[in-house]
Formats: C-alpha cells, structure tokens, sequence
C-alpha cells in the first residue's frame, strides 16, 4: 500500500521539528493579527515560498544533472550520484519519505498542505478585519482554530 505523502512527511519528523514548525506557524497567526495590513503581503509569500515536496524534487534533479555531468568528464563512478538521487525520489514516491526529506524538516521546510493552512488562515484572518471584527475575537478564533487542528 503506498503512503499518503502529506501524512508521512509529519509523521516521519522528529517530534522538535515538528513542534518548531507548529510554533512557527501559530506565532505567524498571532502576529497577523496584531498586524492585519500585511497579511497580503504574507499571502504573497507563502505563494512564492518552496514546498518540501518541491525542493526534494529540485535537488535530486540537480544532483542528477550534476552526477550525468561529472560522470562524461571526470569518470562512470559519478554515476552512483544520479542513480542516488532517483532512488531516494522513489523512496518517496513509495513510502512518502526518504532520507533528505527529514533532513529538509529538520532545516524548516513545510509540506504543501502546511503552507495551504497557513494561507487558508490568513485569507480567513483577512476577510474578518475586512468584515470589521475587533482584535480580541480574532485572537480567540485562532486560537480555537489551532485546538481544533492539533486535533
């Protein structure tokens, strides 16, 4: 059975890691709300900020570049690089993780579903300041939307 990718990219992190990234998450929401007027700007970010996913797959296709390239000038050895490279993207594609996977959560790297509920926040934290909520009832929406997702 292959592994639902959003769920093992949490579940294969180490527990600091993903607590970092909660409280990184949580402390954005908090300050969004202090300061409503840049969370356009937030949004803007968050649709240029790389995905884990994302950089998984630009790495390995750099090392794989490099190793196909290496291996024409300086030797057939260099093509452990790529064959590497493509066996971890399959480790993935597999099971949902590989090695450099938790290495880049480790660095702070968010899966996709992550940022999309940091944006999914902000964007429900934006029509409220434009629908004229007060401060304190959008601290205790976030508050209770963030119980409810730890679950």
């Amino acid at each position: 059975m292959l592994a639902q990718i959003s769920d093992s990219v949490s579940d294969d992190t180490p527990e600091v890691a993903s607590q970092r990234i909660r409280e990184r998450f949580e402390a954005n929401l908090l300050y969004y709300v202090a300061n409503p007027r840049l969370i356009s700007q937030r949004l803007r970010d968050l649709d240029r900020e790389w995905s884990i996913e994302r950089l998984l797959e630009a790495n390995a296709a750099a090392l794989a570049g490099a190793g196909t390239l290496m291996s024409l000038f300086r030797g057939r050895h260099w093509l452990l690089l790529p064959a590497g490279a493509t066996g971890f993207l399959m480790q993935h594609a597999v099971q949902g993780s590989c090695a450099p996977l938790k290495l880049f959560r480790q660095m702070g790297f968010r899966s996709a579903e992550e940022i999309d509920e940091e944006r999914f926040a902000l964007t429900v934290l934006l029509d409220n300041v434009d629908n004229g909520q007060e401060v304190d009832d959008m601290v205790a929406d976030v508050e209770r939307a963030m119980a409810a997702a730890e679950g």
